[in-house]
């Protein structure tokens, strides 16, 4: 009771009012005495404002709460004291709804408009959304003015989460309502229409509206390949639609509901594992799916048909009221597809059937049980040269000639009477002559075993005949090739235990026709040393390897060799079903072998012999090159001697005499003349003996080794000839063996001069390195070059080559190898490769 006085005195005070309306009245009257009936409307006024069970609240003029009771404060979360701070309705007011609110509520404050009744949305301290009803009246005094106003403020958010269940509920249950309707306008639509592709759009239209999505396909699924194929479509791009045109199973939503056979929800493909890192994702999102749920369609027998999918451009799961409904729908929709499938295979087996009997290559009819003709394929029009029309309802007798037709019916009443299949050999006058046909005629019966109709399937085996007679003769010449060719032949058939010889392998074999032939009876027939390797051929063969065997066989007292092949046949299991093979006398072809391995003994003896022979002369010759080598280069430094020691000596002698005489003859002598003539002649004889001795035995390979002269001798040639050569050198290359370096040196020098003659250029490389056991030795230019393919052809006995035979002969003898590479305007390389 203090907390309501409190409030009612500042009720009283936050108002304007002139007195506590709980202590005394207007006129002054005394608390003691007793009250007027104002004071007891205002008393009665305050025990209402706080205990009501509704909130109560009074506003001033401006829209500040002045007065609230503990029911609105529970209401709104906030207590007296902070509503009282200065609050106003607007400040609890939904944000969205605000702007609104204060069009409404400021006019009634003002005093503008009647009384004020809403119902809206309220933001409780804690954040929650409420509703209110709130029912508002002015307070006006003598003059009638607004002075505040007053309000009742009911918390109605049961009522209206309860009236929005009841909405949402009322709307799914038309929504539901009309689905089923509609499912079962199509089911009707199922018996009454044949286009699949209509009827399946309507399908998917409903699972679309049922699922709320924004899109969606029917795919079906093709057994052969694996596959799902786009069946109908909404609300796909091109680029979409030629992604998934095809898709394997176990890809993206609606192969792995495929795989799995059961429905696939995607709540967000961006965070889906069935999506990210796949192409599919980029392709999805670009088309604006975010949800996808995707439903196996299965028959009533488990066969996957297709599937069905529903996309969503948001990320979303539909309820399971709808996925409910769905399945009803997927039930009709699989329905549907398997009784087209399963028409459209039966008219497509149909269409095969008569297209296989028309197209059949014999004669197909069917008569009615008097022997009229019901029916006749395209193969009987051709021979009776007849239109269906013309054939169907007469009888053989209208057709054929009346021995034939006698024979004819005959037949067709034997089938009749003992009601199973027979067949026959009939024959036909045609106009190219007799055909001979093999009929096989059988009864067709009725669901209760009454013979209706006759059938017949009649096979022109005239070719077949005479093919057969030409097979006997040509089985005759087959006999007589394997007698000449001394080859026999047999075949093996598991299944009927059949074994078959040809005449020639019972006369190889020297068993008689008639004879029971096993495996037994052959391995018998075999040597007893080559039993064993045959046996063993065989299991071999039977494990699937090649079966190829040359082995002896006793005939008599006569010992064969022979050569066997067989190729044998296996089921899918890998068990044996048969084989053919071949027998063949080699028994001369052995006696040859025999000879000639007797002569190639022989023969090898000699090679090795001669072998040995030209060895040891190669190895002579080798020797002997090494001494000429030697020999050469000591010839040369003792040329070299003489020409430095001895005529060098003796010219520059008589080129002193030379001087001295010419200081003592006169200038214009006739005589001076001559000595400065002589002179002159005897300075290049010098300069000649000089070189011709550094050409003959360079002292720098004999003191320094081979790669130090290649270096004086590219000087040498760059001096004389004005060939700038270059030298490629290791120091690990240097021969070690002098004789190595007395051959490569004259070698390099003769391939210098062939450049310096031949090649047009004014560059030359040497290259010396060292490989494994050897040297190898280039000499390269960038010259016009030749075909080096004919060299040795085109340098025989020309002078221009010689050097370069020489040269290869130089590094045969000495165990090396030369080569020429070479085209013309593309250069020249010679590569000498010597052992060391």
């Amino acid at each position: 009771m203090k907390a309501r006085k409190n409030n009612s005195r500042n009720t009283g005070q936050n108002s304007g009012s002139t007195a506590d309306t709980r202590g005394r009245s207007q006129s002054g009257q005394s608390p003691l005495s007793p009250p007027s009936s104002d004071r007891v409307s205002e008393e009665q006024f305050n025990a209402f404002f706080d205990n009501a069970n509704v909130g109560a609240t009074q506003l001033d003029t401006c829209g500040r709460f002045l007065a609230v009771n503990d029911r609105f404060s529970q209401i709104t979360g906030y207590s007296r004291e902070e509503l009282l701070a200065g609050m106003t309705p607007l400040d609890l007011s939904y944000p969205a709804d605000r702007e609104r609110d204060r069009e409404h509520l400021m006019p009634f404050i003002e005093g503008k408009t009647s009384p004020y009744q809403v119902e809206k949305r309220y933001v409780r301290k804690d954040g929650r959304v409420i509703w209110v009803k709130i029912t508002g009246g002015a307070v006006r005094d003598i003059d009638g003015r607004v002075v505040r106003t007053a309000g009742i403020i009911e918390d109605i958010t049961a009522r209206k989460n309860t009236e929005a269940e009841l909405d949402a509920l009322r709307r799914r249950l038309d929504a539901d309502l009309n689905s089923m309707v509609r499912l079962h306008q199509i089911s009707t639509r199922f018996f009454r229409e044949a286009d699949l592709r209509a009827l399946l759009e309507e399908s998917l239209e409903t699972a679309i509206d049922i699922t709320g999505a924004d899109m969606g396909k029917i795919q079906l699924f093709d057994e052969a390949s694996s596959t799902l194929h786009i069946m109908v479509y909404r609300g796909f791009d091109q680029r979409f639609l030629n992604f998934f045109a095809t898709i394997g199973v176990g890809r993206a939503a609606c192969g792995e509901a495929a795989r799995r056979r059961e429905r696939v929800v995607v709540e967000n493909i961006a965070e889906s594992a069935l999506f990210v890192g796949t192409p599919e994702l980029e392709v999805m999102l670009e088309a604006g799916v975010k949800a996808i749920q995707s439903t196996p369609l299965i028959s009533r027998a488990g066969r996957l048909v297709g599937v069905l999918s529903t996309h969503y451009r948001e990320p979303s799961r539909p309820d399971e009221q709808n996925l409910r409904l769905l399945d009803v729908l997927a039930r009709q929709v699989t329905d549907l597809i398997e009784a087209q499938q399963s028409q459209e295979a039966l008219r497509e087996s149909e269409r095969r059937l008569h297209d296989v009997i028309d197209h059949a290559n014999a004669t197909v009819w069917l008569k009615d049980l008097e022997g009229r003709f019901l029916m006749t394929n395209r193969y009987m029009e051709k021979e009776l040269g007849l239109s269906k029309d013309q054939i169907l309802g007469r009888t053989v007798f209208d057709l054929f000639l009346e021995r034939e037709a006698a024979q004819y019916d005959a037949n067709d009443r034997q089938v009749l009477t003992y009601g199973q299949p027979r067949e026959f050999e009939e024959t036909q006058t045609e106009a190219d002559g007799e055909h001979t046909y093999i009929a096989r005629k059988f009864p067709l019966r009725n669901a209760e075993g009454q013979i209706y109709a006759l059938c017949a399937i009649c096979t022109d085996v005239t070719e077949r005949k005479a093919a057969e007679q030409a097979l006997r003769h040509s089985r005759e010449d087959l006999n007589r090739a394997q007698a000449v060719a001394q080859t026999g032949s047999w075949r093996l058939d598991v299944r009927r235990n059949e074994l078959l010889w040809s005449d020639e392998a019972h006369r190889i074999f020297g068993i008689p026709r008639g004879t029971p032939l096993t495996y037994e009876t052959f391995l018998f027939a075999v040597h007893p040393e080559d039993r064993e390797l045959v046996d063993q051929k065989w299991e071999d063969a039977l494990q699937g390897e090649r079966y190829e065997v040359e082995h002896r066989i006793i005939v008599g007292r006569e010992v064969k060799w022979i050569r066997e092949k067989a190729e044998l046949e296996f089921d899918g299991e890998g068990k044996l079903l048969g084989g053919f093979g071949t027998c063949q006398d080699i028994t001369q072809r052995k006696k040859t072998e025999e000879d000639l391995r007797e002569l190639t003994v022989t023969l090898e003896e000699r090679v090795v012999r001669r072998t040995a022979e030209l060895e040891l002369r190669a190895a002579q010759l080798s020797r002997l090159h090494h001494e000429l080598t030697r020999v050469e280069q000591k010839e040369r430094r003792r040329l070299a001697e003489l020409l430095h020691d001895g005529l060098q000596q003796m010219l520059v002698a008589a080129k002193f005499r030379v001087t001295e005489t010419r200081q003592r003859v006169q200038e214009n002598d006739a005589v001076q003349q001559n000595l400065n003539q002589i002179d002159e002649l005897l300075t290049q004889a010098i300069e000649t003996s000089r070189s011709l001795t550094m050409e003959l035995s360079p002292p720098v390979l004999q003191e320094l080794g081979l790669i130090p002269a290649l270096g004086w001798l590219a000087d040498f040639i760059a001096t004389r000839h004005g060939v700038q050569v270059k030298v490629f050198a290791a120091r690990k290359a240097e021969p070690s063996s002098q004789e190595v370096a007395l051959l490569l040196f004259p070698v390099v020098r003769e391939l210098l001069f062939n450049v310096v003659k031949h090649a047009g250029v004014k560059a030359a490389n040497v290259t010396l390195e060292r490989e494994d056991q050897g040297l190898r030795l280039k000499v390269t230019d960038q010259g016009c070059g030749f075909d080096s393919s004919k060299w040795q052809t085109m340098c025989a006995g020309s002078a221009c080559g010689f050097g370069l035979l020489d040269v290869q002969n130089r590094v045969e003898l000495a165990g090396g190898k030369l080569e020429v590479d070479s085209a013309p305007g593309r250069g020249t390389t010679v590569t000498v490769t010597v052992p060391l």
